[in-house]
C-alpha cells in the first residue's frame, strides 16, 4: 500500500471514529436530559416532538451533520483507493478535512459558537472541493 493510500484509509478510519465518538456524546446527553427532566419516551416519539421537547440537541445535530458533507469525503476516499491515484496533496488534504470536521464537532458539541463553527465548516468544504479537483485532474492526466 502506498503512502497516499495508507493516509486516505487512515483518514477514513479517523472520520468513522469521530462519528462514533459524537454518537456516544449525543446518546449520553440525550439520556441524561431525559432522566433529569423525567421526560416520558412516548412524549418524544416523533422527530418533531423530540426537537420541541429536548433542550440540548447540539451533539445530535452534529451527528446528523456527519452524514452530510463527509459522505462526499468517503466517496472520494473510495475513488482514490479504487483508481489507485497517487497524490501527496490528497494524502495530506484528507487529514486537513478530518481536522476541520473534528474542530467543527468540538465547537458544535461544546460552545456552539456559530461563527467559529461556520469557519471550520467553510474551510472543510473548501478543502474537500479542492481534493475533488485534484483527484479529477489526476485522473484526467493519467489518461
Amino acid at each position: 500500500m502506498s503512502i497516499t493510500h495508507a493516509s486516505v484509509a487512515l483518514a477514513s478510519v479517523a472520520m468513522v471514529l469521530l462519528t462514533f465518538c459524537v454518537m456516544a456524546v449525543f446518546f449520553r446527553q440525550r439520556a441524561d436530559e431525559i432522566r433529569a427532566r423525567k421526560i416520558r419516551l412516548q412524549a418524544i416519539d416523533t422527530p418533531k416532538r423530540l426537537y420541541e421537547t429536548l433542550e440540548n440537541t447540539k451533539a445530535a445535530d452534529n451527528f446528523n451533520n456527519l452524514f452530510q458533507m463527509p459522505m462526499l469525503f468517503y466517496v472520494l476516499c473510495m475513488m482514490v483507493l479504487v483508481t489507485k491515484v497517487e497524490s501527496i496533496i490528497i494524502g495530506v488534504g484528507v487529514w486537513l478535512f478530518v481536522v476541520c470536521r473534528m474542530v467543527h464537532s468540538i465547537i458544535q458539541c461544546g460552545s456552539n459558537r456559530v461563527r467559529h463553527r461556520f469557519y471550520a465548516y467553510l474551510v472543510g468544504v473548501a478543502v474537500l472541493l479542492g481534493l475533488w479537483i485534484v483527484f479529477a485532474f489526476e485522473l484526467i492526466f493519467r489518461l
